[in-house]
């Protein structure tokens, strides 16, 4: 049974006062409520009261009098999911708010500007906006203030990032090519169906002044080896090349205010200067292979993200904030207010935006893609393990990109449960009497519409969460 103890003790951290006699009673059930469901769901006495505790917290944190005393601001919704810190049920993507989406978007686009020296798109910003909201309601649910919240989650989206390939590879090459477009709402068809338009970000202006993102080096480097009279690189007794002492970072870009390209610049290669003439050799090389990270296209590979596409659209992030009645207010839609992903929701088929994850039997995500070591691998350029590749410059300089070594002995600290980017929070997730029918309620409201509307379409838990991907290059893609 529940204490009042325990009952005002909520009321003080969320609330700054104790519940009067109808408040008290009214929590005082559901606490008993959620503590009996928890016991008969087999867990222990003391898991069951952090359980009916957890439960009571996240309701309270809800109402419109903790919101206020906690300062969150009148965009921000609540998502149906009420999951532990770094857990994601499998359909989280049927269940995001689209102002919270549009309000992410300016740090997400910073973040990305900063780590990857590019745009976020969509796939990123309802990546990276699911968790948000879901730590920022866990940390409100904890009594801390909307700023402390919102400080914490987005913290946590740039450590995962920073964990992310597409952060190493921007590191080490100086630039992963340019990011994806959001998918815009443009009103509806006859038929009712989200029509939606491609736009990209303008890259972040804060990023380009703090990051110097428009000039990067990536560290990979090159050495330079002696050359015989014939001009082939000289090997000693043990064939060995014979270095001469003198290596470079010859991966170096420029982007360049470019309108029609993604984001504002176009990336080009600044030539490698190896002695007596420039190369961009590597760099020729970077961009016709360089591959997004995510499910493998006909053909083999990702996405090049080098591709610029043909009539491209960027805005700035501050239109998806200016208000219902400004003229220029874009609006974002949503994979789950799409025609396609309407069909997806319904048929329970949530491959398209959980890529390499797998539900597990607790319904939650869980990360099957393989850990890559950086030290020893350069991804994303469709080099196999024990595959090299030699990148020769000219007058003797050469870098060899590796696709990492044979039977790696290199193994991964074992992650129950990753996302798309990196290390996330460590949180055991005690709810297990709270299993979400988001996704099973929704497919039932709009079966009907989403077998018609598929017709004669004119085209279209516990653990750690480790977005490890290239957030593709979630645009990471």
């Amino acid at each position: 049974m529940a204490t009042s103890a325990a009952i005002q003790a909520i009321g003080q951290s969320l609330l700054d006062r104790d519940f009067g006699a109808d408040g008290l009673a009214y929590w005082s059930a559901e606490y008993d409520k959620a503590l009996a469901d928890a016991i008969a769901g087999g867990s222990t006495p003391e898991q069951a009261a952090q359980i009916a505790d957890t439960a009571v917290r996240r309701n309270v944190a809800r109402s419109s009098e903790a919101q206020g005393v906690a300062g969150v601001p009148d965009w921000f919704q609540h998502q149906d999911h009420d999951v532990a810190l770094g857990v994601r049920p499998e359909d989280w993507a049927s269940n995001l708010q689209t102002s919270n989406l549009q309000n992410y978007l300016d740090h997400q686009n910073y973040s990305y500007g900063m780590l990857q020296g590019n745009t976020v798109g969509q796939e990123g910003n309802e990546w990276w906006g699911y968790q948000t909201t879901q730590d920022i309601q866990s940390h409100l649910a904890q009594g801390k203030s909307w700023d402390e919240a919102y400080q914490l989650a987005t913290d946590q989206v740039t450590s995962d990032i920073s964990a992310n390939t597409g952060h190493q590879n921007y590191l080490k090459f100086g630039t992963i090519g340019y990011g994806n477009p959001l998918q815009i709402n443009m009103g509806v068809d006859d038929d009712g169906d989200v029509i939606t338009e491609d736009k990209y970000l303008n890259l972040h202006a804060k990023a380009i002044t703090d990051g110097n993102i428009l000039n990067p080096t990536g560290t990979t480097t090159a050495t330079q080896y002696q050359l015989d009279d014939d001009g082939n690189i000289e090997l000693d007794d043990s064939g060995n090349p014979i270095s001469t002492g003198n290596t470079a970072t010859p991966y170096s870009w420029q982007y360049v205010p470019d309108s029609t390209a993604p984001g504002g610049y176009r990336i080009t290669a600044v030539p490698f200067n190896t002695g007596t003439q420039t190369s961009t050799a590597g760099h020729d090389f970077h961009m016709a292979n360089y591959q997004q990270d995510g499910p493998v296209l006909p053909g083999g590979g990702g996405a090049n993200p080098f591709t610029i596409p043909t009539g491209v659209q960027n805005v700035d992030a501050s239109q998806f904030t200016l208000g219902a009645n400004d003229p220029n207010q874009l609006s974002i839609a949503t994979w789950a207010e799409t025609p396609a992903g309407q069909l997806s929701i319904a048929q329970g088929d949530y491959t398209a935006k959980n890529k390499w994850f797998q539900a597990g039997a607790d319904g939650n995500l869980y990360n099957t893609a393989a850990a890559i070591d950086h030290s020893t691998t350069d991804s994303n350029l469709g080099l196999t393990a024990g595959q090299t590749q030699d990148i020769n410059w000219g007058e003797g300089w050469q870098t060899t990109l590796s696709g990492g070594p044979s039977g790696s002995s290199f193994v991964p600290t074992p992650t129950p449960q990753s996302g798309m980017a990196g290390a996330g929070n460590t949180i055991i997730n005690l709810d297990t009497s709270q299993k979400s029918t988001t996704a099973a309620d929704k497919a039932t409201k709009i079966e009907d519409r989403a077998i018609a509307s598929g017709q004669g379409r004119k085209g279209f838990s516990t653990g750690k969460y480790q977005p490890t991907g290239n957030i593709r290059t979630l645009g990471i893609v």
